[in-house]
Parts: C-alpha cells; sequence; structure tokens
C-alpha cells in the first residue's frame, strides 16, 4: 500500500507539473510525461479495485467450505449442537455463498416427531435444525450441504433457495395460536449467531418459508412467529 501511495502521488505531481528535479528546476513539460502519469494513475486505480473487490468476496466466502477447501482446512459443518443424521441432502452447487437463514415451523407436536420425518429416506425433506419448545437443538444436515427445507422458492429474484440457505424447523402446530416459548426464540438466535460464524447472514436475509416459497401462498409457516424479536435477541448475544 505504502508503494502504491508513492506511485500515485508520483503520477499526480507529473500530471500537476509539480515534480522537480534534484537541481529545483522543473521537469521540461513533455506531453509523454502526461500520458505516462495517466496510465500509470489509472493502473493504480484498477490495482485498487482489485484489491477491494478480493476482499470483499473474501469477506462473503469468510468461513465458507470453498474457502475451507482452498486453505486445506476441511469443516465439518456441525455447529456443536446432538446430531441426528438426516439422509435426505445433497451437495451445494460449486462456489455457492450461503447468505441466508430461512424459518419454518414444523406442524408436529414435538421435536422427536420431526427428528424422525427427516431420519426417513423415504420423506425426501429436512432441515439443518430442528429446535424444540424447551430450546432443545438437533442438527439433521451440516451446514456445508444443501438440506430439502425451502422447495420451489425465490429470494431477492433468485431461485432455488436450498442452495445458499440455512433451514431451521421449530416444533409449532403453525395454526397460529400455538406459541413460541421465549426459550425456543432464545435457541434460534443462538443458531444464528453460531451460523454467523462461518457465513456472513445480514438481518435481512433471516426469512420465513411464506416469504420465499413459490407460487406466493403455497407456505404459510411459521405462523404467530415474530421475526423482529429473533433479530433482536440474535444481535443482541444475550
Amino acid at each position: 500500500m505504502r508503494l502504491m501511495r508513492r506511485l500515485w502521488n508520483r503520477s499526480t505531481a507529473i500530471q500537476s507539473g509539480e515534480m522537480v528535479l534534484e537541481g529545483g528546476e522543473p521537469p521540461p513539460a513533455h506531453p509523454q510525461n502526461l500520458v505516462r502519469a495517466l496510465r500509470l494513475r489509472n493502473a493504480l486505480l484498477v490495482a485498487g479495485l482489485c484489491i477491494l473487490g478480493v476482499l470483499a468476496i473474501c469477506q462473503a466466502l469468510k468461513m465458507n467450505d470453498f474457502t475451507k477447501r482452498i486453505t486445506g482446512n476441511e469443516w465439518s459443518g456441525w455447529v456443536g449442537y446432538r446430531e441426528a443424521d438426516s439422509p435426505n441432502f445433497n451437495d451445494r452447487p460449486e462456489f455457492t455463498i450461503v447468505d441466508c437463514i430461512v424459518l419454518h415451523s414444523t406442524a408436529q407436536h414435538s421435536l422427536g416427531a420431526t427428528v424422525q420425518v427427516f431420519e426417513d429416506p423415504n420423506s425426501h425433506v429436512s432441515a439443518h435444525f430442528v429446535v424444540g419448545k424447551d430450546g432443545t437443538v438437533v442438527q439433521m444436515v451440516p451446514l456445508t450441504k444443501r438440506a430439502w427445507h425451502a422447495g420451489t422458492s425465490r429470494l431477492d429474484g433468485v431461485d432455488g433457495v436450498n442452495d445458499y440457505s440455512i433451514g431451521i424447523e421449530m416444533s409449532n402446530l403453525d395454526n397460529g395460536r400455538d406459541p413460541y416459548p421465549l426459550s425456543q426464540y432464545k435457541a434460534v438466535a443462538e443458531i444464528i449467531r453460531r451460523c454467523r460464524k462461518h457465513y456472513y447472514i445480514p438481518d435481512n436475509r433471516i426469512v420465513s418459508h411464506a416469504e420465499i416459497a413459490l407460487p406466493p401462498g403455497r407456505k404459510d409457516d411459521p405462523l404467530g412467529f415474530n421475526i423482529p424479536k429473533l433479530i433482536k435477541l440474535a444481535d443482541s448475544k444475550s
């Protein structure tokens, strides 16, 4: 960066005519000096933009499985919860940037019932996490893999939300009356914090299944869940 700054100052001095020779005299005016200075300045601008672009990409891919592969430090995709492997997943498309969390309700009475469904290879459904009303969390699919939770879907104009999202299922009857206890909110908030240690997931990319499902109206879950409340808990680290 210091070298680039010196070269930039040099190009500016040449262009403005402020550069002087050792004897204190300005260099003789020559059109080629200006051309060279402009070329140098443009090259520095391009180099700087390239560096910024690389840094932005690295930030977006931070802790991603792609980054892990190129650094030789493969990450398993598990984040410290009880594991109950689901067979219902596949690889994410290559170079996928995971940047979204989709919230679901199970429409079932218990965490155990949902885990059984996700463990059944004939169900063809899964999510990365299942969260019980008491805050118990079971991870079903490693985050590096593509769980089958969103179905036909689109977010911000990009189809196939399963490709780039993390799915969280919450035990709830999804009738608009069954409550989500604070313990469940706190558990989901903690999942979000753990996921954010590996992926850049902004608040506006924490969405409901209803928001992304196609055609619109195909899904309504999680009915009665307060996403702004969840985001506040996740951001507060409490």
